[in-house]
């Protein structure tokens, strides 16, 4: 497993960075309170304290690999990360699901944990190609629409579920053919509710 202070020996950070980091990185020790019941301390083994000022820059470079290998397109946004690609045919729908193993394989070694409830099929275009994708061992549900920042679209490209009040107009977009897996992976042991 290649660990952040790994991570970071592969970026261009200045090597006094990169120790002072690895050194505010020992002994940190976090808890949650939920409910107004705070919990005791616990050591932060993996990842970085929640709610430090350095998480999205030391997240960042932990998933700087994540779309190493990858075939299809890969868009990530700090914990998101959406695959896509044209499935038209068994050869698309093969190469977007070698992309969803290498995503989980990477997780596993990098010690995160995909969120499986959240990891989803978005088909776009006119038709569904009925295709099974898994994250493991578990079936990977198909979606009717997506939320992408904020903003909801469906399989046809439409985005009239974001006003209410807007209309498809007729002969628009929707002959677009492909296929996206969304989900994302978070530290072992911590569950972020995510798309």
């Amino acid at each position: 497993m290649r660990n952040l202070p790994d991570k970071m020996s592969s970026t261009q950070l200045d090597k006094h960075i990169m120790e002072w980091v690895s050194n505010w990185l020992m002994g940190q020790a976090q808890r949650v309170t939920v409910n107004g019941v705070t919990s005791g301390w616990g050591p932060v083994t993996r990842g970085v304290p929640q709610g430090s000022i350095l998480c999205p820059v030391l997240l960042k470079i932990i998933i700087n690999d994540l779309d190493t290998g990858l075939e299809g397109k890969q868009s990530k946004f700090t914990e998101d990360t959406k695959l896509g690609r044209a499935v038209e045919s068994l050869e698309g729908k093969e190469a977007l699901q070698r992309d969803v193993d290498k995503s989980g394989s990477w997780a596993i070694t990098n010690c995160m944990k995909s969120n499986k409830g959240k990891c989803q099929i978005l088909y776009l275009g006119l038709g569904r190609p009925g295709f099974v994708h898994r994250l493991g061992n578990e079936m990977l549900e198909s979606s009717a629409k997506e939320s992408d920042l904020g903003v909801l679209v469906n399989g046809k490209l439409n985005t009239n579920q974001q006003c209410p009040g807007s209309q498809e107009v007729p002969g628009g977009r929707g002959g677009v053919g492909g296929v996206g897996a969304s989900g994302t992976a978070s530290p072992a042991g911590q569950e972020r509710g995510l798309s």
